[in-house]
């Protein structure tokens, strides 16, 4: 069942509380960001490639939060993808404070449909809940999983019932 492989997916391949220094501007976060979910140097570049674009076609600092909601769809990954890094040191861009970044990633290709909808539960549950952004940043891993199984478990309920 793919609804039930991706849920599992998703909650076996989350990374948050990744602390990172050294990271001067935007284009370092974002390829920090690719690297890590990357299999090898070749999915890196892909998976970065695919963030900077959805980048240069408009900016995804959320002011609220202070960070980045770097997604994307790409070749570099064969299960979505969900994390949050934090930086050690802030960088200022554009006149913007840049504390971290949410990454979500979407494999592209067949089933992709079915990855979008799961991303985008996770993406309204970070949305609606200003709890779970106050866990990431609170790097508190335990409670942002748990608020996002309940979410993914209400819409795999719901997906269920649909059928």
């Amino acid at each position: 069942m793919v609804v039930n492989d991706l849920f599992f997916s998703i909650s076996m391949t989350c990374s948050y509380g990744t602390e990172i220094e050294n990271i001067k501007n935007k284009k370092q976060l974002i390829e920090y960001a690719g690297e890590l979910f990357a299999r090898n140097e070749m999915t890196a570049t892909e998976i970065t490639f695919a963030l900077s674009k959805r980048e240069n076609i408009a900016s995804t600092f959320i002011p609220s939060m202070n960070a980045l909601f770097l997604h994307c769809e790409t070749k570099g990954i064969r299960h979505c993808r969900f994390g949050f890094v934090y930086l050690n040191d802030e960088i200022i861009e554009d006149g913007k404070s840049i504390k971290g970044a949410i990454l979500m990633l979407v494999p592209q290709g067949d089933g992709s449909k079915v990855y979008r909808e799961v991303m985008s539960e996770i993406s309204g549950a970070l949305a609606e809940k200003d709890q779970i952004i106050t866990y990431l940043f609170d790097k508190n891993r335990n409670a942002v999983e748990a608020e996002l199984e309940t979410s993914l478990g209400n819409y795999y309920e719901n997906k269920m019932k649909r059928r």
